[in-house]
Parts: C-alpha cells; structure tokens; sequence
C-alpha cells in the first residue's frame, strides 16, 4: 500500500503502467500489500502484470487509487471492507516490515473475517535474509521505532509462517512464482477470466504439474484475537539444513562467520587490506561497497548497499563497508578489494559456504570460444535433446535454455542475456546501468545512429521496457568485450558465471560485423 505521504507521488509516477488493469470489486479478488521502494515495487508490479494478463482479478494502489489526495487515503481500506476481497498477498521485505503504513494494513486485514488468508510472499532484498534473521538484526539495531514496527507485523504475519520464497523457493524465478500464486489464487475461488487472459502467458499452467493445496475452510465467525493461520497452504519436502556458519582464510589466516553473516566476509578482507595497506582505504571508496562515513552519516537516503554495514577508522578517517549484496556480488567486491591492494583476490579463499547459495563459478572465458566442429546440424526435438555445433550461427544456453543467433548476430547474445536477466530480476534493471552497455532510455542521445550515438557503443542497441522505465542495450564491441558485458550483467544479478554458456560460434565468422 502506499507509503506515508509520498505515496501520492509514487501513485502519480507509476499509475501508467498499470492504468487499466483496475479490480472488479463485484468479483472475488486478492489484495496486494507492499512497500514502494524501488526493489520490491519492480518485483511487485512484475508479478501483478502478469498474473493480471492471465485474467486474475486482483487490487493494488497504483492501479485502483486516485490522485486526489483527499480519497487515496481511504481507497484501499474500502477495497478491504466494501468488495468481495478474499485473500490477502503481502511481499514480505526488509522495507514492507518496517513501514508503518504497511503494519496498520495488515493489522486491519487480520480483523476483516472475509479475507480467509494472508499470503506471505518472501521478495528479500538481502537473498541470504528471511524473517528470523531479519528480526534478529532489528532488535539489535536499537532503533525503538523499527522494533516496535516489525514486532506488530509479525504479529500478523508469523515469522515461522510458509512463505512462497522468491529466492529459496523459486530460484528468483518470478515465473515460477507467478504459477504458486496462480494456484493459491484458484484455491480460494479466485478464478481467471478467460477472456481477458492472454493465451501465451497461460500456457505455462498447461505444464506445470501444480502442488497439491488443502481447500481452504470457509470462514467462521470469530471473536478471537486470532485469524486462520497466516501462511501459504503449499505442502513443500523438508529442505536440508544449512551449515551453521563460513569458513575462510584471509592472507592465510583462517576466519568464520555465522550462517546469517555473510557481510563478515567483507568486513574482514576489508580490515585485513587496510591493515597492510592503509593508504589504499581511500581508493577503495571507488567500488560500490565503501564510502566515506560522513557521506552516510546524517544522510536520509544513503546509498542502498549501506543498508547492512559497519565502520572502520583507518589512518584517522573513519569509512563504512556495506554489505547490501548477494553472496555473488559480495566475493566481487572482496575481489577488487584485493586487486586495488595490489594483491592476487586467491588470497582470500572460502572453504565452507551455506547450502542454498551457490558458489561464484568463472566459466565464461573473455577470449573467443573455439570454432563449432564442422558437422550436419541437428534439429533438436522430443526425442533428441542434445546440441550440436554448427557453422552458420552462436548457440549458447542462458538458465539452461538454448539459445541461437546468426553469423551476424553477435549483439543479440547481450540482448538476450539482458532479457533473461531481467524477467528474473526485474529490480536489478537500474544497477546494471553500471555496466556501460545498458543505459537509462532518456540518457543516450541518437540511439542506433552509427555517426551520432552517445554514448558510442549505442551505435547499435535495442530498447527494452522492464518494470516501467525503459532502456538501451547498446552493443557496439568487439566480441570479447561483449562478452565481459554479458558478465558484469551476471555478477550485477548475483548469479554464477555459468548461468550463460557459450557452446559454439561460426568458424568462418569469428568477428562478425554488426
């Protein structure tokens, strides 16, 4: 729902993505409560867009409220009491569990009988995050306000509830995810309208086998304090626990970090370099992950990596190192930490990680793949799945798909990296902004103008709309270094390197032109 009285503003802003796709509140419906921060609005309006184009009916502000301020206010508390609202969906975050406004939401929904269920959906800005170290990490904050906020939310939301977990569930796989709720949502009578429905974004549900689900009970009268469990009713095999903690040598000195602490990792190389090399502090302050303290202390809005971070005094000037990344993204940046120090990053070694995050692989190599052998190719079918080389194209695989693009075609690798990419991590658009093949739209001048394009390497590019801003991919490179911009964009998502692989290229094309 909205935050605080920015909200307006933000409905203002991002009303035209959603404009049409209004909730018939004569129909049984699902309620969306979130918080408007950047990361998970672009996951929240993802999903919504496309749970809406398969006909569900479903009420979320951007799409439901007015301008005028003086009814926005009560909108959605009638969408709550007035229509035939049945189930409540709340993307749990570390944002949506410390607004205000998003507890007084779903304190009123726990109070409203006809609503049978909230549904927590767990969108973790931190992947290694869930509700028990999240509160852990607030009450240790001393921050009364932040406390008090989270404490009352989960009170309404148990932290122990059966989330829908976008990251451990799903993979970030938003698709996957969409296909749970899709199936939560017809479980509690909430039903697609054929109609309306976009026939290629059904298909999926043609496929995919869905997870048995108890029918809900209908709702009771009750004058108890306490509503019907909150929880996702989707039965799930009991996951494996994680090793309880990381162990890892810095300069041959061995380290650990409990299993929800994986920012010691970067404190310690961070304090480990400067010890030997405090001139470098200041250098450091180059990558994303160290700043000036002064620069965040009394700062509203600080950068969003200093969410999670501690500070460090080195040769009389005091820095923070934050610690806002994935597991991927942290090693990145313990990495070039290392080669700003002019040190090998084989100095720092992870010996023992957690189960569920992946290790940084470097299968994409930045020097040209060999040539594809030369043989008949081979149309891969039901009955043959296999890839064979061929002369006249790229084939590649991203997320296991295969992929294949002509002799001619060598930007469409970055094209499709970039789509992928974002359809599993929509907020993560503007951060790979860092890579300079892909801009903000309004930020390239003459795009696809081989003579005028700003920056050049927009000389050729494609545009792309991804949680309604849109956006260049410009690939205007040589082939190495389009490949380096396939990894940037990789590491940016914090997901192996391995994610795309390169399985062949023409023989006869090895640097094609555009």
């Amino acid at each position: 729902m909205a935050q605080e009285l920015e909200g307006l503003e933000y409905l203002k802003a991002n009303k035209k993505q959603v404009e049409k796709m209004t909730c018939d509140t004569g129909k049984p419906y699902a309620f969306i409560s979130y918080s408007h921060d950047n990361h998970d609005s672009a996951i929240v309006h993802t999903v919504f867009k496309k749970l809406y184009e398969r006909g569900y009916n479903l009420w979320i502000d951007t799409a439901n409220m007015p301008y005028n301020e003086n009814d926005w206010r009560n909108a959605a508390f009638r969408a709550l009491t007035v229509g035939k609202c049945q189930l409540a969906f709340f993307f749990r975050s570390e944002n949506s569990g410390t607004k205000d406004t998003v507890k007084d939401e779903l304190e009123k929904i726990k109070k409203i009988r006809k609503i049978k269920a909230i549904v927590a959906i767990d969108i973790w800005e931190d992947e290694s995050n869930n509700a028990e170290l999240f509160e852990e990490k607030i009450l240790n904050s001393e921050n009364i306000k932040l406390i008090t906020t989270y404490e009352a939310v989960c009170k309404v939301v148990r932290i122990d509830c059966k989330a829908l977990r976008l990251y451990a569930d799903f993979n970030n796989d938003i698709d996957a995810l969409v296909n749970e709720m899709a199936s939560v949502l017809e479980q509690y009578e909430i039903s697609s309208d054929k109609s309306r429905s976009n026939p290629a974004n059904n298909a999926e549900n043609v496929v995919v086998e869905k997870p048995q689900i108890e029918k809900p009970q209908a709702a009771k009268p009750d004058t108890s304090e306490t509503k019907q469990e909150v929880s996702a009713p989707v039965n799930r095999p009991t996951k494996k626990k994680s090793p309880s903690e990381y162990r890892y040598t810095i300069f041959g000195k061995e380290h650990y970090a409990g299993s929800g602490g994986q920012g010691q990792l970067m404190f310690d190389a961070f304090e480990a370099l400067t010890e030997r090399y405090p001139q470098k502090a200041e250098e450091l302050t180059e990558f994303s992950s160290v700043i000036q303290a002064e620069k965040v202390d009394g700062n509203d809005n600080p950068p969003v990596y200093f969410r999670t971070k501690k500070r460090f005094t080195v040769a009389g000037k005091d820095y923070y190192v934050g610690t806002s990344f994935s597991l991927a993204d942290k090693l990145t940046q313990i990495k070039k930490m290392f080669q700003k120090c002019g040190e090998s990053p084989d100095e720092f070694v992870l010996l023992k990680e957690g189960e569920t995050v992946p290790k940084p692989s470097n299968n994409i190599s930045s020097e040209e793949p060999k040539p594809a052998v030369k043989t008949e190719p081979v149309h891969t079918t039901a009955e043959n799945t296999s890839t064979t080389a061929v002369t006249d194209e790229y084939v590649y695989t991203i997320f296991g798909e295969e992929y294949r693009a002509g002799s001619k075609e060598q930007g469409k690798l970055m094209y499709d990296v970039f789509e992928a990419l974002t359809k599993r991590f929509p907020q993560k658009a503007e951060a790979m902004t860092d890579a300079t093949s892909v801009a903000l739209a309004d930020t390239v001048e003459y795009a696809n103008d081989t003579k005028r394009a700003y920056p050049t390497y927009f000389r050729a590019c494609k545009k792309f709309e991804v949680a309604g801003k849109t956006y260049y991919v410009g690939t205007s490179y040589g082939f190495k270094d389009k490949i380096g911009q396939i990894k940037k964009m990789l590491n940016i998502c914090g997901v192996p390197q391995s994610t795309f692989h390169l399985v062949s290229y023409p023989e006869l094309a090895k640097r094609p032109r555009l």
